[in-house]
Parts: structure tokens; sequence; C-alpha cells
């Protein structure tokens, strides 16, 4: 059985607007050494049937694997257990890979010995493929590939953006590693955060080598209940990690903060968003007091202690927005660390 230089990993749920464009830009890449596992996830339209037609024009590079509606967590470790590549990808149904991406990332792991890990940077579109903005990069590497230590690749490229379609990842350094049953929203950020360790060797280019498409129906334009509750646990775990004093490597300090930092934010904004009469069951709901109370006190503004102590969510919005409380987040210690770890 021969061994790909990557694997494609590509959960699919309901994607038929987009996912046969997905698997076209694959097969179109000018880079031939991969394989391409689609797992449908219990679809009720036609995507499974999509892909299907496009499996006779992969040559046997792409497998159609099915499963009932578990999630997307679950999706992506059942083809990593499928998986045969030296490298995993990650790439979502509704995305394009822009020609030449593949090639590049091969390029870069033959010119740099096979770093653990490689970083591009993206191009989102809208739900029509029209560019709307590029991701800052995080310095200038001129269309290349880089090569870095962990530390300086988590500090300055990974970054607050999470997003797993940006990496290839050497398949032994993922070893057993999988994501976390039932995980729907920020499953790559607690996945990056679980793989840290075993990334020695990275690389990064400015070049954006994905077409990221956002647009309003997309699953993670939706801020639901759930998944505000996956953020309060990937909170609990990156403070975890770092109460547990040495349980995390250098590379994590900084990717933590400005992982817990998004996630705050995110929590902060369900909540408000619930409007006056539903802010204090949202708040409730994903145990947001502690988070808006972390960020109250590292500001140090006693009229939003106040607002929080009374319950009165309206008045606490009023003053986080007008004072934009989160810019002071900037640099979390390690005591504010662990009171949001008791808090929560």
């Amino acid at each position: 059985m021969n061994t790909p230089l990557v694997s494609i990993i590509m959960p699919v749920y309901n994607a038929g607007r987009f996912v046969g464009e997905c698997v076209d830009s694959v097969l179109a890449q000018d880079m031939p050494d991969w394989e391409l596992l689609v797992v449908d996830d219990g679809s009720t339209d036609d995507s499974a049937a999509i892909v299907a037609a496009r499996m006779a024009a992969a040559g046997g590079r792409l497998r159609l694997l099915s499963q009932p509606n578990s999630g997307v967590s679950a999706a992506r470790n059942r083809a990593l257990d499928e998986a045969r590549g030296r490298y995993v990808m990650f790439v979502d149904a509704d995305d394009v890979l822009p020609p030449g991406a593949l090639s590049a990332y091969a390029d870069a792991v033959r010119a740099l010995g096979a770093p653990d890990m490689l970083r591009c940077e993206y191009t989102a579109v809208d739900a029509a493929g029209a560019p709307l903005f590029a991701s800052k990069a995080a310095m200038n590497t001129r269309g290349g590939f880089v090569a870095m230590d962990s530390v300086a690749f988590y500090r300055r490229c990974v970054r607050s953006e999470f997003f797993l379609w940006l990496l290839w990842v050497r398949r032994e350094c993922i070893g057993t590693l999988r994501f976390v049953a039932g995980r729907a929203f920020m499953e790559d950020a607690e996945f990056l955060l679980r793989l840290a360790p075993a990334a020695g060797r990275c690389a990064y280019t400015s070049g954006r080598l994905y077409l990221y498409r956002k647009y309003s129906e997309a699953a993670s334009a939706r801020l639901t209940a759930g998944k505000a509750a996956d953020v309060c646990a990937i909170i609990r775990r990156v403070c975890g990690l770092v109460a547990d004093g040495g349980g995390a490597p250098a590379a994590l300090d900084a990717y933590m903060r400005a992982t817990a930092r998004f996630c705050m934010e995110v929590l902060q904004g369900y909540v408000f968003s619930a409007g006056p009469d539903g802010m204090a069951e949202a708040a409730e709901a994903v145990q947001a007091p502690a988070v808006a109370a972390l960020c109250a006190g590292v500001c140090g503004h006693s009229r939003a202690d106040a607002a929080l102590a009374r319950a009165d969510y309206a008045a606490f919005a009023r003053l986080y927005r007008r004072r934009r409380l989160w810019r002071a987040c900037v640099s979390l210690p390690r005591r504010i660390f662990n009171k949001l770890l008791s808090l929560c």
C-alpha cells in the first residue's frame, strides 16, 4: 500500500452547495502525491453523491467515508484513523485550494527536511468566490517557507487564528491524538494546544495558499449556546495548563493567552447578543459572569465590578462597549488565569 505525501481530510455535512468546487480544487492541483478522505457526516442533501461522482477522476486517491451524524470532531477522527499520508491537512468542504497550493507545501517539505508543522496564510472570499480580505501575515517571507522552532512558530505565526486548514502536520506528530468527541466550536484551537508538545521544527510562509469562504450561512458564523459551552471548556483547558505550572511548553505561552482572550471575547459577545431581556439567562448558561468578572477585574473598573455584583448585565455591556475593556487584556498574568480557573 503506497504512502502519499499528504492525507487531506474533509468533513462534510450538507455541503452540497460548495463541496463539488472544493473537491475539484484538490483534483486540479499540480502535485499528485495526495489522498483525499471525505467523511460524509450523515448529510441529508446530495453531498455524498456529488463527491462520489468525482471518484473516477481522482484515480483511486479519493475515499468517501460515511457515518451517522456525529459532528465535525468525530468526522475528523474517523479520517485520522484511516489516513496513510506522511502529513495531514484539514480542509473545510465549503473552501477552496488555489492552484499550486499543494506543490508549495511539498517543495517546502523537501527543502527544509520534513518539518513537523507548516503554516500558510489565507484569502477570505464570499459565497460567490469574490475576495473579501487577506489574513495579516506574521512576516514577509516573499512567498517561500522559512524554518523556525516551535516557540517562534506559536508566538509569531499561529497567534489567535486557530484554523487547522492553514497547516500541514506530520502524521507521526499527531500519533494517537484525536479531537474531543462532541466538540463543535474552536475544536481546532484545542487540538493545537494539545499538539504543541509534539511539534519541534516548524515552517511558515506569508503566501496565501488557502481560500476561506466566509458567508452568513456558514456554520462558523452562528454562535449558539452549545458553542459558547465549548468555549468555556477550552478556557478551562488553557487555565489548567497554566495552573499546573510547567505543564505547558514555552511554545504555548503566548498562544494560550491569545486563546483565552479570544474565548472571553466570544463569550461576552454571545451574552451581549442576547439583549437586556435574555442576557442574564445567557450568562448563566455559559458561566459568562466569571469571564466578564475577570475582564472587569483586569481592567480595575469599579463601576463594572458593581454592575456585575448586582447581576446588571446590561449595565456591564454598556461599560464594556464604551470603555473597550477587552483592550486592557493584553497581558494576563498567571494569577488571573488561576482566578478564572477557580471561577469557571
